[in-house]
């Protein structure tokens, strides 16, 4: 066998072998289930950042999950807890999302 054939498929194993262990090495990606429940959002306050480490239109802070919302997504209070919605039937206590406008993306 030439010499340079031989360094070919040596240089062929080394490059897989580096491209196993990189591969057996990589951490695992994990995602965790996140419930967006509106708690902490005031009565027909636009979401926007709040739940993107940011604040809702009326400077309600919420944590950061990294999911914005558009102005037209507001979260509004059932009035039999004291806000202005006209729903029933919401499975908490706190605010419901409502949209004004649904775009397809």
């Amino acid at each position: 066998m030439k010499t340079s054939t031989v360094l070919k498929k040596l240089s062929m194993v080394g490059a897989g072998a580096a491209l196993s262990t990189c591969i057996l090495a990589a951490p695992k990606a994990d995602a965790a289930v996140v419930t967006l429940d509106f708690e902490g959002l005031q009565d027909f306050e636009q979401i926007l950042n709040f739940y993107n480490g940011g604040t809702g239109s009326l400077g309600s802070a919420g944590p950061n999950y990294g999911i914005s919302f558009g102005p037209d997504s507001l979260a509004i209070i059932d009035s039999d807890n004291g806000g202005s919605g006209n729903f029933a039937n919401e499975p908490t206590l706190t605010p419901s999302r409502f949209s004004c406008r649904v775009l397809a993306t």
